[in-house]
């Protein structure tokens, strides 16, 4: 069973496009429930109202639902709280520094494993990109200077459901080594090669992110509940790690409509037991 979020957008103030990026797209007269596609031809609306695409969303409802999935239809994109902020227990903190330790590695890599557990078995996709920044002074240009400069990776990890707690922190760790190593071909770059169309929104590549930054000092109070802290987001979840010296906290940035305060609490339970669930 997946989970689809529809977000409805105003309509554009210069109308439909005339062309898209992709010429295969099926076209379509009538939606599964049986409501007619919407053909305007001229700008006869109101900046900001919002037209055929909730008979759309119902539409495409039947046609989902019918086959075990689930529809969510939303016209708010970040929701007045978006935000989720909370310290991993002790134990699960000793744990995932344990665990960095028997496998050589970082605890940034173990919780990005335990992270490509959670989404997989919340998405029930085998095969899971995330994104992550690194230090990003590759470019000869930037190298020398002072401030806070970071080089998007997409790190890819096929076959997780079928990997052992080991081959998935290896899988995770290599993934992240290779990707250090190749930094310097940016992922902008990348992009631009495969021809993929750029949308200020959202991603091109995945709808998952994870960032984590080593702090110093003690950890602040946290209030552990959702705020509103204005974001704009690029991704469906975004996992804000700050890691302290007495403390590791997770702050779950989400788009409306794929979580609320009551999902983000219990997504969080999740990445807690996937990360003790490793060995």
């Amino acid at each position: 069973m997946a989970t689809v979020l529809c977000v409805l957008y105003d309509d554009p103030l210069n109308g439909y496009p005339k062309s898209y990026a992709r010429n295969d797209v099926p076209k379509i007269e009538r939606y599964p429930g049986g409501q007619t596609t919407p053909t305007p031809k001229q700008i006869d609306f109101k900046p900001g109202e919002l037209l055929g695409s909730v008979s759309g969303g119902l539409g495409l409802r039947k046609f989902l639902e019918d086959r075990g999935h689930n529809l969510i239809v939303t016209s708010d994109k970040e929701g007045p709280n978006s935000a989720f902020e909370r310290a991993l227990p002790d134990a699960t903190r000793a744990h995932l520094r344990a665990l960095a330790q028997t496998h050589r590695t970082t605890p940034y890599a173990v919780l990005l494993a335990a992270v490509f557990r959670l989404m997989a078995r919340r998405t029930a996709a085998a095969d899971l990109a995330i994104l992550t920044p690194l230090a990003g002074r590759e470019h000869p240009e930037i190298a020398p200077l002072i401030g806070d400069f970071i080089n998007l990776v997409a790190l890819r990890v096929p076959g997780i459901p079928a990997r052992s707690s080991t081959a998935l922190v290896e899988a995770v760790k290599a993934q992240v080594q290779g990707a250090a190593r190749h930094q310097a071909f940016q992922l902008d770059e990348l992009i631009d090669l495969l021809g993929l169309p750029f949308d200020p929104d959202r991603h091109p590549l995945s709808g998952l992110s994870l960032n984590f930054m080593p702090q110093t000092g003690r950890a602040p109070a946290l209030p552990g509940a959702v705020a509103d802290k204005g974001y704009k987001l690029k991704y469906d979840v975004l996992f804000l790690v700050r890691d302290y010296d007495d403390a590791t906290s997770v702050e779950i940035q989400f788009r409306a409509g794929v979580l609320d305060g009551a999902g983000a609490l219990a997504l969080f339970d999740e990445l807690c037991a996937a990360t003790e669930g490793l060995s």
